[in-house]
């Protein structure tokens, strides 16, 4: 499956009404953009864990290149995780349920899916495995995510 038919659904989400309905854009929207950079990520060599951690492991990757629009993306995903996080987990919290929310979830993940896409094959795309690579060694002994 393409995870851009989550962002899709997300998008779809973000313009109806109802709690519910928003609160599960924002989380569409995140699994969009999250599914979106761990195949960028994979793509270029990189094998995030499926584990507990893999979620911070696909952020701090991106945050590794030496490009800043992949550094934005980044912060991004981390911002988008937290809300994704507020959404699913935390019925408290009544900014889940807002339109302005769901809409600003779908925002972000646009940018982050449309920052990784901009990266196909050619010299930036091989900088960009470089710098990742090059972060991970001078992190870690056996070049693996920290």
């Amino acid at each position: 499956m393409d995870p851009r038919a989550f962002h899709a659904l997300a998008s779809k989400l973000a313009a109806s009404t109802g709690a519910a309905e928003m609160r599960s854009a924002s989380s569409r929207a995140y699994y969009a953009a999250f599914l979106m950079v761990d195949a960028f990520l994979r793509d270029l060599g990189f094998s995030p864990a499926k584990n507990e951690s893999r979620h911070r492991t696909v952020e701090y990757l991106l945050s590794y290149s030496a490009e800043a629009v992949l550094l934005q993306a980044s912060t991004n995903l981390r911002v988008l995780r937290q809300h994704r996080n507020d959404a699913d987990y935390d019925m408290s919290k009544s900014d889940p349920e807002s339109p302005a929310s769901a809409r600003a979830s779908v925002a972000r993940a646009t940018g982050i899916i449309r920052a990784v896409d901009g990266f196909g094959p050619g010299p930036r795309r091989t900088s960009v495995q470089a710098s990742i690579a090059a972060t991970l060694r001078r992190l870690s002994p056996g070049g693996g995510p920290p």
